[in-house]
């Protein structure tokens, strides 16, 4: 689909849909797709591809983040 179409509802799905070997990714691996769709969108507005503001990726829904003990290998 066109990107100026897309909408906040439809990255959050996606970003909910994305799995590894039939399991749901990591709150971190989610927060870094989401960080690369906004930098995406960000340089679509900066090209005029589409409206400032069509889709606020600050809108998106963070995902929680598992915070384990730090290890060092």
């Amino acid at each position: 689909m066109p990107i100026g179409m897309l909408t906040r509802a439809e990255i959050e799905d996606f970003l909910r849909k994305l799995q590894v070997d039939g399991k749901p990714l990591s709150g971190k691996s989610r927060n870094n797709y989401r960080g690369a769709i906004g930098t995406l969108l960000y340089f679509a507005e900066s090209r005029g591809y589409v409206v400032r503001g069509a889709v606020d990726i600050e809108a998106v829904a963070v995902a929680k983040e598992n915070r384990g003990e730090i290890e060092i290998f």
